[in-house]
């Protein structure tokens, strides 16, 4: 069992796409994992937003996003696995 596997991946996922669509009117069903990150059709700022609304929404800070992420699977696998160093580091007591 990876770390990953402590954090509900399709909870993180399901997160991602409620951003998406309550920020930028992106329905959920466009969240294809496959699917280069630019076809969402965000500008590098809106991505920025989008960035900082998935740290509040998941209660993470990310460090900086690597520009090699490509596709939306890339980016999923990169949120779950700060979501799940981030909360092991925190300990129990703090991830409420």
């Amino acid at each position: 069992m990876s770390e990953n596997d402590l954090i509900d991946q399709s909870s993180i996922v399901e997160t991602m796409r409620d951003v998406l669509a309550k920020r930028f009117g992106i329905v959920r069903s466009t969240f294809d994992a496959d699917e280069p990150i630019e076809t969402l059709g965000l500008d590098s700022m809106a991505f920025v937003e989008y960035v900082f609304d998935l740290e509040t929404a998941l209660k993470v800070h990310f460090p900086d996003v690597p520009r090699e992420l490509k596709t939306l699977g890339d980016f999923v696998r990169f949120v779950t696995a700060e979501v799940s160093r981030q909360r092991t580091e925190a300990g129990p007591a703090e991830r409420q």
